[in-house]
């Protein structure tokens, strides 16, 4: 199908310099790799948005959310820096426990809570 177009100077430019530099062999390869770009990104920003209503929704469904007491989580995170815990990394999947002292890295069999 045989279809004409019109493009601001700009755009012109943009893809006379494509097939100038040798990437595409005429303007309608450009035009049409551009458009297949476009499609690709509108079918990405529609699964983004498919993920982020489903997250909204699990997020709807899991009840109401509790207080969250700041205090309370920084003790607790202070008891655990003064028992040698610095922090708990994941690391390819696996958590692990960092002491203060010497820096090593254990690994934890199951969650330290």
């Amino acid at each position: 199908m045989r279809m004409n177009v019109n493009l601001t100077p700009q755009l012109e430019e943009l893809v006379r310099s494509k097939v100038a530099s040798g990437l595409y062999t005429s303007a309608s390869e450009v035009v049409c790799e551009a458009l297949r770009l476009m499609e690709e990104q509108v079918r990405l920003r529609e699964a983004k948005l498919a993920q982020l209503r489903s997250d909204v929704g699990q997020g709807l469904a899991s009840g109401s959310s509790q207080p969250w007491d700041a205090e309370a989580f920084k003790s607790k995170a202070r008891a655990r820096r003064t028992n040698g815990i610095d922090v708990v990394r994941v690391l390819h999947g696996a958590r692990y426990r960092c002491d203060v002292q010497s820096g090593a890295l254990t690994r934890l069999r199951h969650d330290p809570g």
